[in-house]
Protein backbone atom coordinates (compact mmCIF):
# COMPACT_ATOMS: atom_id res chain seq x y z
CA UNK A 1 0.00 0.00 0.00
CA UNK A 2 1.21 3.26 -0.81
CA UNK A 3 1.08 6.78 0.80
CA UNK A 4 -1.73 7.70 -0.95
CA UNK A 5 -3.54 4.76 0.15
CA UNK A 6 -3.35 2.98 -3.67
CA UNK A 7 -2.23 -0.86 -4.03
CA UNK A 8 0.02 -1.48 -6.43
CA UNK A 9 -0.40 -4.67 -8.96
CA UNK A 10 3.06 -6.66 -7.80
CA UNK A 11 4.58 -9.11 -10.62
CA UNK A 12 3.76 -12.11 -7.32
CA UNK A 13 0.03 -11.61 -7.58
CA UNK A 14 -2.25 -14.39 -9.48
CA UNK A 15 -3.99 -13.61 -12.47
CA UNK A 16 -7.22 -14.39 -10.43
CA UNK A 17 -6.23 -12.46 -7.59
CA UNK A 18 -6.36 -9.01 -10.09
CA UNK A 19 -9.20 -10.19 -11.09
CA UNK A 20 -10.98 -10.54 -7.71
CA UNK A 21 -9.51 -6.59 -7.32
CA UNK A 22 -10.96 -5.65 -10.13
CA UNK A 23 -14.11 -7.42 -10.21
CA UNK A 24 -14.40 -6.01 -6.21
CA UNK A 25 -14.32 -2.67 -7.29
CA UNK A 26 -17.26 -2.72 -9.67
CA UNK A 27 -20.43 -0.94 -8.30
CA UNK A 28 -23.84 -2.64 -9.86
CA UNK A 29 -26.05 -4.63 -9.01
CA UNK A 30 -25.12 -8.12 -10.73
CA UNK A 31 -22.55 -10.20 -8.54
CA UNK A 32 -18.98 -9.90 -9.54
CA UNK A 33 -19.02 -13.89 -9.51
CA UNK A 34 -21.52 -13.97 -12.65
CA UNK A 35 -18.91 -11.51 -14.42
CA UNK A 36 -15.88 -13.60 -13.16
CA UNK A 37 -17.21 -16.86 -14.81
CA UNK A 38 -17.96 -15.42 -17.85
CA UNK A 39 -14.32 -14.93 -18.16
CA UNK A 40 -13.34 -17.84 -16.93
CA UNK A 41 -14.93 -19.49 -20.43
CA UNK A 42 -12.03 -17.09 -22.10
CA UNK A 43 -9.28 -18.25 -20.03
CA UNK A 44 -7.45 -20.50 -22.07
CA UNK A 45 -7.17 -17.59 -24.85
CA UNK A 46 -6.73 -14.91 -21.83
CA UNK A 47 -3.76 -17.45 -21.02
CA UNK A 48 -2.46 -18.03 -24.18
CA UNK A 49 -2.39 -14.52 -25.56
CA UNK A 50 -0.62 -13.45 -21.99
CA UNK A 51 1.94 -15.85 -22.69
CA UNK A 52 2.63 -14.46 -26.41
CA UNK A 53 2.91 -10.99 -24.71
CA UNK A 54 5.30 -12.20 -22.39
CA UNK A 55 7.56 -13.68 -24.53
CA UNK A 56 7.20 -10.90 -27.31
CA UNK A 57 8.06 -8.16 -24.42
CA UNK A 58 10.92 -10.10 -23.10
CA UNK A 59 12.37 -9.39 -26.32
CA UNK A 60 11.88 -6.11 -27.13
CA UNK A 61 12.25 -4.86 -23.62
CA UNK A 62 15.19 -6.92 -22.32
CA UNK A 63 15.73 -6.37 -18.72
CA UNK A 64 12.71 -4.13 -17.83
CA UNK A 65 10.36 -6.61 -15.44
CA UNK A 66 7.83 -3.93 -14.68
CA UNK A 67 7.38 -3.49 -18.24
CA UNK A 68 7.05 -7.43 -19.25
CA UNK A 69 4.93 -7.80 -16.16
CA UNK A 70 2.70 -4.83 -17.21
CA UNK A 71 2.75 -6.35 -20.64
CA UNK A 72 1.85 -9.90 -19.56
CA UNK A 73 -1.41 -8.69 -17.51
CA UNK A 74 -2.42 -6.49 -20.33
CA UNK A 75 -2.66 -9.84 -22.59
CA UNK A 76 -4.34 -11.88 -20.03
CA UNK A 77 -6.88 -9.38 -19.27
CA UNK A 78 -7.75 -7.60 -23.05
CA UNK A 79 -11.08 -9.29 -23.29
CA UNK A 80 -12.08 -8.66 -20.34
CA UNK A 81 -14.63 -6.11 -21.48
CA UNK A 82 -16.58 -9.07 -22.86
CA UNK A 83 -17.59 -10.47 -19.64
CA UNK A 84 -20.35 -7.55 -19.87
CA UNK A 85 -21.28 -8.04 -23.46
CA UNK A 86 -24.45 -10.22 -24.81
CA UNK A 87 -23.31 -14.11 -24.67
CA UNK A 88 -25.57 -14.44 -27.48
CA UNK A 89 -23.68 -12.07 -29.51
CA UNK A 90 -20.26 -13.82 -28.42
CA UNK A 91 -21.35 -17.39 -29.91
CA UNK A 92 -23.22 -15.52 -33.02
CA UNK A 93 -21.91 -18.26 -35.89
CA UNK A 94 -20.71 -16.67 -38.60
CA UNK A 95 -21.16 -13.12 -39.95
CA UNK A 96 -22.50 -10.52 -37.47
CA UNK A 97 -25.18 -8.15 -37.97
CA UNK A 98 -24.01 -4.34 -37.69
CA UNK A 99 -26.38 -4.13 -34.31
CA UNK A 100 -23.89 -6.99 -33.32
CA UNK A 101 -20.59 -5.72 -34.37
CA UNK A 102 -21.16 -2.22 -32.54
CA UNK A 103 -21.83 -4.15 -29.58
CA UNK A 104 -18.73 -6.21 -29.70
CA UNK A 105 -16.68 -3.27 -30.97
CA UNK A 106 -17.31 -1.87 -26.94
CA UNK A 107 -15.63 -4.40 -25.13
CA UNK A 108 -12.03 -2.48 -25.24
CA UNK A 109 -13.69 0.55 -23.72
CA UNK A 110 -15.46 -2.12 -21.34
CA UNK A 111 -12.92 -3.43 -20.45
CA UNK A 112 -10.49 -0.03 -20.07
CA UNK A 113 -13.04 1.29 -17.80
CA UNK A 114 -13.81 -1.67 -15.60
CA UNK A 115 -9.37 -1.25 -14.93
CA UNK A 116 -9.81 2.79 -14.02
CA UNK A 117 -13.29 1.88 -12.25
CA UNK A 118 -11.28 3.06 -9.13
CA UNK A 119 -8.15 4.79 -7.93
CA UNK A 120 -6.65 2.25 -5.47
CA UNK A 121 -4.53 1.26 -8.14
CA UNK A 122 -1.43 3.10 -9.08
CA UNK A 123 0.20 0.90 -11.86
CA UNK A 124 -2.29 0.35 -13.85
CA UNK A 125 -2.14 3.52 -16.78
CA UNK A 126 0.22 1.49 -19.13
CA UNK A 127 -2.59 -1.86 -18.55
CA UNK A 128 -5.76 0.44 -18.97
CA UNK A 129 -4.58 1.96 -22.14
CA UNK A 130 -3.24 -1.76 -24.11
CA UNK A 131 -6.60 -2.90 -23.00
CA UNK A 132 -8.27 0.01 -24.64
CA UNK A 133 -5.96 0.27 -27.53
CA UNK A 134 -5.46 -3.53 -28.40
CA UNK A 135 -7.61 -3.33 -31.54
CA UNK A 136 -6.38 -0.30 -32.75
CA UNK A 137 -4.16 -1.29 -36.16
CA UNK A 138 -0.58 -0.20 -37.52
CA UNK A 139 -2.95 1.44 -40.77
CA UNK A 140 -5.83 3.30 -38.94
CA UNK A 141 -8.24 0.34 -39.49
CA UNK A 142 -8.53 -0.72 -36.14
CA UNK A 143 -11.04 0.18 -33.03
CA UNK A 144 -12.17 2.10 -31.01
CA UNK A 145 -10.18 5.26 -32.21
CA UNK A 146 -8.95 4.88 -35.31
CA UNK A 147 -5.62 5.87 -34.29
CA UNK A 148 -2.25 4.68 -36.34
CA UNK A 149 1.44 3.99 -36.05
CA UNK A 150 3.29 5.27 -32.59
CA UNK A 151 0.10 6.66 -31.69
CA UNK A 152 -0.72 2.97 -30.61
CA UNK A 153 1.39 2.61 -27.44
CA UNK A 154 3.47 -0.27 -27.85
CA UNK A 155 1.68 -3.07 -25.21
CA UNK A 156 -1.09 -2.76 -27.55
CA UNK A 157 0.81 -3.65 -30.18
CA UNK A 158 1.89 -6.44 -28.92
CA UNK A 159 -1.33 -7.97 -27.71
CA UNK A 160 -2.93 -7.41 -31.15
CA UNK A 161 0.03 -9.70 -32.82
CA UNK A 162 -0.73 -12.26 -29.89
CA UNK A 163 -4.15 -11.89 -30.01
CA UNK A 164 -4.62 -12.59 -33.30
CA UNK A 165 -2.39 -15.12 -33.71
CA UNK A 166 -3.77 -17.48 -30.68
CA UNK A 167 -7.44 -16.41 -32.36
CA UNK A 168 -6.49 -17.96 -35.44
CA UNK A 169 -4.76 -21.15 -34.20
CA UNK A 170 -7.97 -22.01 -32.19
CA UNK A 171 -11.63 -22.97 -33.74
CA UNK A 172 -14.19 -19.80 -33.36
CA UNK A 173 -17.56 -20.18 -34.21
CA UNK A 174 -17.45 -17.66 -36.14
CA UNK A 175 -13.81 -18.68 -38.29
CA UNK A 176 -12.07 -21.89 -39.28
CA UNK A 177 -8.99 -23.11 -37.50
CA UNK A 178 -5.52 -22.05 -38.97
CA UNK A 179 -2.27 -23.58 -38.73
CA UNK A 180 0.71 -22.23 -37.18
CA UNK A 181 2.62 -21.79 -40.22
CA UNK A 182 -0.70 -20.65 -41.94
CA UNK A 183 -1.14 -17.96 -39.18
CA UNK A 184 2.01 -16.72 -38.91
CA UNK A 185 2.03 -16.03 -43.15
CA UNK A 186 -1.29 -14.34 -42.43
CA UNK A 187 0.33 -12.20 -39.95
CA UNK A 188 3.82 -11.39 -41.73
CA UNK A 189 1.88 -10.36 -44.33
CA UNK A 190 -0.04 -7.91 -42.58
CA UNK A 191 3.53 -6.71 -41.11
CA UNK A 192 3.71 -2.96 -41.63
CA UNK A 193 0.12 -2.99 -42.37
CA UNK A 194 -2.04 -4.07 -39.58
CA UNK A 195 0.67 -5.18 -37.35
CA UNK A 196 4.24 -3.46 -35.80
CA UNK A 197 7.02 -4.99 -37.55
CA UNK A 198 9.42 -5.11 -34.96
CA UNK A 199 6.13 -6.75 -32.68
CA UNK A 200 6.15 -9.14 -35.78
CA UNK A 201 10.14 -9.87 -35.80
CA UNK A 202 10.18 -11.18 -32.20
CA UNK A 203 7.11 -13.31 -32.18
CA UNK A 204 8.53 -15.09 -35.07
CA UNK A 205 12.03 -15.11 -32.88
CA UNK A 206 9.75 -16.72 -29.94
CA UNK A 207 7.88 -18.99 -32.58
CA UNK A 208 11.13 -20.38 -34.12
CA UNK A 209 12.87 -20.53 -30.65
CA UNK A 210 13.65 -24.52 -29.16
Amino acid sequence: MSNNGTTALHPNDSFYNILDMIYDDQREEHSHHVFKNRFNREYKHANNVSHYCEQIAIRMYTNNNPLIFKVRIAGFLHDIGKSKIDEKILNTPGSLSEEEWFEIKKHPEIGAKMMGFSNRYENVLDIKMAIYQHHERLNGSGYPLGIKGDQIILPARIIAVADSFDAMTNKRVYQKEYSVHDALYEIKKQAGILYDPAVVDCFCDYIRSP
